[in-house]
């Protein structure tokens, strides 16, 4: 009996992303509202926090498989976390600046 008829999916190769992986990946493709509905999702899709959830993705977009993936939708996923980082750089020096 072949792994797809018993239900089962082979285990993912080194360039592929597992399930969960491709979850929380795919978790970003959707078109959210308010922060608070994101954020119970994720704690109820994942059983996480936004901390853990935005470190786990970043982790995963960095890898050679999540870029195979979707390489459209990891580049938009790394760099709104590299606009997010900058804008937290400003406003960090831009307090001690005035202080």
């Amino acid at each position: 009996m072949s792994a797809s008829v018993a239900g089962h999916l082979p285990p993912p190769t080194p360039d592929q992303l597992d399930e969960s992986d491709r979850a929380l990946v795919e978790c970003e493709r959707e078109l959210w509202g308010p922060s608070p509905a994101k954020e119970a999702a994720v704690a109820e899709r994942f059983g996480m926090s936004m901390p853990a959830y935005y470190q786990r993705l970043y982790r995963i977009c960095q890898t050679p498989a999540a870029v195979k993936y979707d390489s459209v939708l990891v580049r938009h996923i790394l760099e709104t976390a590299d606009q997010v980082t900058a804008h937290r750089h400003r406003v960090i020096s831009g307090g001690r600046a005035r202080g």
